[in-house]
């Protein structure tokens, strides 16, 4: 009997361990369904984001492509390059000509002028007139390229195409500029009777070496090193030489005809394309992500705390906190995307227009969000090492109530201000609510440090293994709402303290800047820029 006796309360505690036990693997098993079923939502969204440029680039590539595969469309754009005469290919239109023209000479052996008031008025006559396309046959060859360009372009969002599309147009008017030099110094390239090969080769070495120096993105590095190689070896070649073109734009030494110029437009149209494409129809554009992620990253802010007070206030370890645990890991994830949003918002706006100031604010909203992550660690080393025994049942009793109080006044402050960013503005009214806020976050502050202080007299030691992670959580919450207050306190004084050089340039001087710093002395010889250049 004995025996017996002793057994009931082993069993007992073993019943107990095990529904510890059950309860533990099926909160974790909830936590884990919880960050997969995150995880799927935000890869089904970008999956299907992707799918749809990929089908808006496909349509515009289909119908920038027209010119080349339609017969009508090819006409219309390029003219008529070839014809037929007595089953032999004859070339009408060379690659330097565009518009309207007048045959003086035979079919076989055609002679283009331009066609002029005189010939119009003589239509009813018999006058063979050619038509030459809107654009000059150089634009032919160079064609398939735009599609290129786009394609290496285009990506995620509109942010980052543009980007891609600066560092693409800035790479290749580097390798443009470059070869404009060399045709001042030897006009028609190799076959310049004053032509040097040494001074080509030192340029080329000179010029790729100063691509590999630069602090240019691998972008521009590209485009830079494949046109000025694609562009020098024409310049050196005495066959073809510089393809400088005879159409000239008005700009000089540059003809709309010259490889040049075919080179650069063409890339640009590329780029615009691809810039397009994250538009219409479909805008994918990062400043209006940002406000979306901020609100999402608020309230993901406000459940974490919400459910990390409401298991810190249970009697007993339970599931609970595996999924406060998930909800945490997650927010990691959507504070590093509202960073990277707010950077690629850059490229969509270039702090014109107010954005600037949008952007600015949305920056320090980054900052406390950044804060509120970095105390979420020791909020999960506490719960993790919560005791649960009669001094937690002091604290909850306590101070249960005003740590609710105080994480919804937080909570609320945060969000106020996040939709005071929205429009760059913080008006008259925004200011008094949030100067508000920042008052109640400061009297609840108080009643935690005097309700604290109270259950810690009534304590045996102040510091104590059963107590130390109940002071953890609530120092760590108390700073979280710290942090808020003194963000919130800086909003509310913002338009005072903001300078307006954040909107101030233009986007002329913006790519001025931009191709400076790219060539600037100081970063493109130092030990580490060098390093990677060798």
């Amino acid at each position: 009997m004995a025996k017996t006796t002793e057994s009931a309360p082993l069993l007992a505690n073993d019943v107990e361990m095990q529904q510890k036990d059950d309860g533990n693997v099926t909160g974790q098993l909830a936590a884990d369904l919880a960050g997969m079923a995150v995880k799927f939502q935000s890869q089904n969204a970008k999956f299907w984001n992707n799918l749809t440029l990929a089908i808006v680039l496909s349509a515009y590539m289909t119908i920038f492509g027209l010119p080349i595969y339609s017969d009508y469309i090819h006409y219309s754009v390029f003219g008529e390059k070839d014809m037929f005469v007595d089953g032999e290919v004859v070339s009408v239109c060379g690659p330097n000509m565009m518009g309207l023209k007048v045959n003086e000479g035979t079919p076989k052996k055609p002679d283009l002028v331009a066609a002029n008031s005189t010939h119009l008025t003589m239509a009813d006559e018999d006058v063979d007139f050619v038509w030459c396309g809107f654009l000059p046959g150089a634009y032919q060859d160079s064609w398939p390229g735009v599609v290129q360009t786009a394609m290496f372009t285009v990506l995620c969002n509109t942010g980052t195409t543009v980007k891609l599309a600066w560092q693409c147009i800035a790479g290749t008017f580097c390798a443009v500029v470059n070869v404009y030099f060399m045709c001042v110094l030897f006009p028609q390239g190799a076959s310049d009777p004053n032509y040097m090969p040494v001074v080509a080769w030192v340029d080329l070495v000179v010029v790729i070496f100063l691509f590999l120096a630069s602090k240019a993105d691998v972008n521009t590095m590209i485009m830079g090193i494949c046109w000025t190689v694609c562009l020098m070896l024409h310049f050196m070649n005495p066959t073809t030489g510089p393809t400088t073109g005879s159409l000239p734009t008005g700009i000089p030494f540059v003809n709309y005809d010259g490889e040049t110029t075919v080179v650069l437009l063409t890339a640009m149209m590329g780029c615009i394309i691809a810039v397009v494409a994250t538009i219409f129809p479909k805008p994918l554009l990062n400043i209006r992500r940002v406000h979306d992620d901020a609100l999402e990253i608020v309230n993901g802010i406000d459940v974490v705390f919400k459910e990390a007070i409401d298991y810190y206030k249970c009697q007993k370890p339970g599931a609970l906190r595996f999924q406060v645990f998930a909800k945490m890991q997650g927010l990691k994830g959507l504070s590093s995307r509202v960073s990277s949003n707010l950077a690629d918002s850059y490229w969509e706006t270039f702090n014109l227009c107010g954005y600037g100031k949008i952007r600015l604010l949305y920056n320090s909203m980054g900052e406390a969000v950044g804060k509120a992550e970095s105390v979420v660690f020791p909020v999960r080393s506490a719960l993790d090492g919560i005791k649960f025994g009669e001094e937690h049942s002091a604290f909850t009793k306590e101070l249960g109530t005003v740590l609710s109080e105080l994480h919804k006044e937080t909570a609320g402050c945060l969000r106020l201000c996040a939709q005071c960013c929205k429009d760059g503005q913080i008006e008259a009214k925004e200011k008094d609510d949030i100067r508000k806020k920042v008052n109640a976050i400061k009297e609840k502050q108080q009643d935690l440090s005097n309700k604290y202080q109270v259950v810690m007299g009534k304590m045996k030691h102040w510091l104590s293994p059963e107590t130390a992670p109940d002071s953890l959580f609530i120092f760590a919450l108390s700073q979280w709402a710290k942090d808020v207050e003194d963000w919130a306190t800086d909003l509310a004084d913002f338009e005072a303290a903001y300078n307006k050089k954040w909107c101030s340039g233009n986007v002329c001087v913006i790519a001025m800047q931009q191709l400076g710093s790219m060539f600037d002395p100081a970063g493109m010889f130092s030990k580490e820029q060098l390093r990677f250049t060798a």
